[in-house]
């Protein structure tokens, strides 16, 4: 049994010997199965690669790229290599998806790859005469993402012990997405790991756990008002 990745198509090739009963001479047939037909696939490393287009041949280089893509209904899965270098982005989710770190499982059949997390780390967003550093991922579901789940990543913010460099606020926030899932995942260097905030929400569900939290004062924060749910830790 063979593993074949196509575009976007993870598939299974299998090949099948038999003999026809007028022929001594063996037939070789293939048989394809589909597996997971819903995956963009991210990796640093293909930088300046003109046929990008978020298949396993071709993945984007960029997180955002992949995140973009996958607001398509064709596609709700993304799956990032950890590559050589850090995603230094600022990454926006504001639709419903599942973002898969390398090594995680991908489907019922197991994971791929390296078995390294991803490394993403927010930029300096300037802000009147002091700068800070944004998010280095946002989750917002007054933008739409209701449904998320992200294992597999280890997000990186900005900790700083002098008064005029710039530092992480949060480094992940999840802002009223009614069923949130972050597991496996590292988060570090930051005031604030994680922070989830609810307004005006009743039923939610966030759960959060198996993950590392370090250099950071607080590891995962909630606020709530005027919603209802429940949080687990």
């Amino acid at each position: 049994v063979e593993n074949v990745i196509r575009d976007p198509h993870i598939q299974i090739r299998q090949q099948m010997n038999q003999t026809t009963t007028f022929s001594e001479d063996t037939i070789a047939s293939i048989s394809f199965q589909t597996l997971l037909d819903d995956v963009i696939f991210v990796n640093i490393d293909n930088a300046n690669d003109p046929l990008e287009n978020g298949t396993n041949e071709h993945p984007f280089d960029r997180m955002a790229e992949g995140i973009d893509a996958t607001a398509s209904p064709l596609y709700d899965t993304m799956y990032v290599y950890a590559g050589s270098q850090v995603y230094r982005e600022n990454l926006f989710v504001g639709h419903d998806v599942t973002m898969i770190g390398e090594g995680m499982p991908l489907g019922t059949d197991g994971g791929f790859g390296g078995g390294q997390a991803p490394r993403v780390q927010g930029v300096t967003i300037p802000n009147g005469p002091m700068p800070f550093v944004g998010p280095t991922l946002f989750v917002d579901g007054n933008a739409g993402a209701r449904n998320v789940s992200i294992m597999g990543f280890d997000f990186m913010g900005h900790s700083s012990i002098c008064a005029d460099e710039p530092s992480s606020l949060m480094v992940v926030h999840a802002n009223n997405v009614k069923n949130f899932e972050f597991a496996y995942n590292t988060v570090h260097d930051g005031i604030i790991g994680l922070a989830a905030t609810y307004d005006q929400m009743a039923g939610f569900t966030a759960d959060i756990h198996d993950n590392t939290f370090t250099r950071a004062g607080l590891g995962v924060g909630a606020m709530v008002d005027d919603a209802s749910g429940v949080l687990y830790v």
